[in-house]
């Protein structure tokens, strides 16, 4: 991990790697609208993992608290 750099942060770019070819597939089979800039595939790839970190960061916290 990159120092000073937010677990969220890193539980995102984790989430990332793993949601991002699913974000292509949608942008390729035209889920994202027709022909969309690709600002809004990223958009919406780190939005994905931002929401998927979020989740992660729920979950450690019951597993913190037990």
């Amino acid at each position: 991990m990159i120092k000073n750099m937010k677990l969220l942060d890193y539980f995102a770019s984790q989430a990332l790697i793993a949601t991002f070819p699913n974000s292509v597939v949608l942008y390729n089979e035209g889920g994202l609208g027709e022909d969309p800039p690709l600002e809004k595939l990223y958009e919406d790839a780190a939005e994905t993992a931002y929401l998927v970190a979020q989740e992660m960061m729920k979950q450690k916290a019951k597993y913190d608290s037990e």
